[in-house]
């Protein structure tokens, strides 16, 4: 039995008449569904025809050869895998709690370099994703942008959207070795707002 989140790997249990590879290694602190995003989650039910998912807290859907669970508001949410007998029986083989957490928030990257890295003077792109840390595959929109930079006069420049060429002027007039920083309300396949900053040296 394994149940893939990087969590459920295998484990062997005996019987008189055989030998099911249906065991597991579990890393407790990585057992976690995030809300409103598409967990993969694959099972095997080794020694039996056919295996199933059973989830508490959650919705699942078929897809390919795994499932798709969306949990809901809870705080845990159980999985269980089944193994289906050739005469149609059901029989329980493992269950596993899993941490529910809304996901994590991304990072800005201006033209390609994440906030703390030199900033590209010539790219009038802001972007809100998952750095190579956060092994999730979700697309953030940006909303709006609020432009801060040593010596601005008046009301910070905004913006909406991800195109952020409106502030390129006052961006190339900015010193060398200066930070500027922008300021995003950001949204992910989960539908929360969140409220993102970022900063770069020029």
């Amino acid at each position: 039995l394994a149940i893939s989140n990087c969590t459920i790997v295998s484990f062997t249990t005996r019987t008189r008449s055989s030998i099911f590879n249906v065991g597991s290694i579990e890393l407790p602190e990585l057992n976690v569904l995030y809300r409103g995003y598409d967990n993969i989650v694959n099972i095997t039910a080794s020694g039996y025809p056919s295996g199933d998912l059973s989830v508490t807290n959650a919705n699942k859907s078929k897809k390919g050869d795994g499932y798709v669970v969306r949990p809901g508001k809870g705080k845990t949410s159980t999985l269980t895998v089944m193994g289906k007998t050739v005469d149609g029986k059901s029989v329980r083989l493992k269950s596993l709690d899993f941490r529910v957490q809304n996901m994590p928030d991304p990072q800005l990257f201006w033209g390609g370099k994440k906030s703390g890295d030199k900033g590209n003077k010539n790219s009038a792109l802001i972007q809100a994703k998952y750095g190579p840390g956060i092994p999730l595959k979700a697309e953030f929109k940006v909303l709006k942008w609020k432009f801060l930079a040593p010596g601005l006069k008046g009301a910070p420049p905004t913006g909406v959207g991800g195109n952020i060429s409106s502030v390129s002027t006052l961006v190339r007039a900015v010193k060398a070795g200066t930070g500027i920083s922008f300021v995003c309300d950001v949204r992910g396949p989960d539908g929360i707002t969140r409220k993102v900053g970022g900063t770069w040296s020029l």
